[in-house]
């Protein structure tokens, strides 16, 4: 897991179901490079879904299969780069709208942009209105979930833009500061306001490719102005000016 998937899975953790006696339930939870498992209330219920047996791992499931869970269970439903690697994401998506209980949380966090990696299969990048088509398509499916907030995160130190959503199964009482907040982010949606916040039409990826052209655009200026003056004293003898 990269730096900011699990510093920002961690954050909603403690931001939103900091609460003892709490049922999370994680897809994705096997422990390849890192966990999230560990920043959550030492009392909570912490169960762990994946493809695949594995550190962390509490049940194996299918993908695009039911999850072997209740309805209305999870006080919160957390799947961190993952859905990267679901052939049948929108499918998941539905599954953990259905074992959030109302009031619930429902976390999402994969790659906006990233290296293409086969876990076993990398299928899906995620981009800034992800988090309304995926409430609009839970919301057409028979679920009553709400978006909170979604945002794309600057680059951390492993140069990953994570795609950030957070929905609410129902109503019920919000945090004191949502990770948008918190995180360095572009293209925020906040439940309550029809605004994006730090909008950005292009990935920081582009921008830092657009800033380097730009750098060498102004070098190669430099660069011919000499050449010209290099020329010219070629031409006059004159070292002087």
């Amino acid at each position: 897991m990269h730096d900011t998937a699990f510093a920002i899975g961690s954050q909603f953790l403690k931001q939103y179901v900091d609460v003892p006696g709490a049922l999370i339930v994680e897809l994705g939870s096997c422990n390849v490079n890192g966990t999230i498992r560990h920043s959550a209330h030492e009392e909570a219920i912490y169960v762990g879904l994946d493809a695949q047996p594995g550190d962390g791992v509490d049940l194996v499931v299918e993908p695009g299969q039911p999850l072997p869970l209740r309805n209305d269970i999870a006080d919160a439903a957390v799947t961190t780069s993952a859905l990267e690697h679901d052939p049948f994401f929108w499918m998941t998506f539905l599954e953990l709208c259905r074992i959030t209980k109302p009031g619930g949380f429902i976390y999402i966090n994969a790659p906006s942009n990233g290296a293409f990696h086969r876990y076993p299969l990398d299928l899906w990048r995620f981009y800034p209105d992800a988090g309304e088509g995926l409430e609009q398509w839970g919301r057409h499916s028979g679920h009553d979930i709400r978006l909170i907030e979604s945002f794309v995160t600057r680059h951390g130190d492993d140069g990953w833009n994570d795609f950030v959503a957070v929905f609410q199964k129902g109503t019920g009482p919000l945090p004191g500061q949502l990770l948008s907040e918190l995180f360095p982010a572009t293209n925020i949606r906040r439940f309550g306001s029809s605004e994006i916040g730090n909008h950005e039409t292009f990935p920081e990826d582009m921008q830092i490719i657009q800033q380097l052209r730009a750098k060498l655009a102004d070098q190669a200026d430099v660069i011919a102005a000499l050449e010209a003056r290099i020329a010219a004293l070629d031409g006059t003898g004159d070292a002087t000016g």
